[in-house]
């Protein structure tokens, strides 16, 4: 059905941080020498805001634990009103917000 499931925008690869300190490396797999680290959280947030920008609706964003320990990510959601379940350890303390109705503990 059109306009229904999920997919996959802009995918982009997690580079270890050792590997960008080192531009040789990065030309031999075709990216710019000068591409900088980034944190899977700060790749999804560039992602979901590139999505946003082009008019792609975003219903519910769903993530692993390394992206439910980013407060950043976390925040940036809050701050668009943005539905999400990013996954943490059982022993981290949530909160939970829907958007539009307030926050519960």
């Amino acid at each position: 059905m059109p306009g229904r499931g999920s997919t996959r925008c802009w995918t982009r690869f997690h580079l270890p941080e050792g590997w960008t300190s080192e531009p040789a490396r990065l030309q031999g797999v075709s990216l710019a020498p000068d591409t900088p680290f980034r944190t899977k959280p700060q790749l999804a947030q560039r992602r979901l805001a590139r999505a946003q920008a082009t008019g792609v609706s975003l219903a519910w964003v769903v993530g692993d634990t390394v992206h439910g320990h980013s407060g950043q990510l976390r925040a940036w959601l809050e701050d668009r009103d943005q539905a999400y379940l990013l996954f943490r350890r059982a022993w981290t303390s949530t909160r939970c917000a829907t958007p539009g109705a307030g926050t519960a503990t």
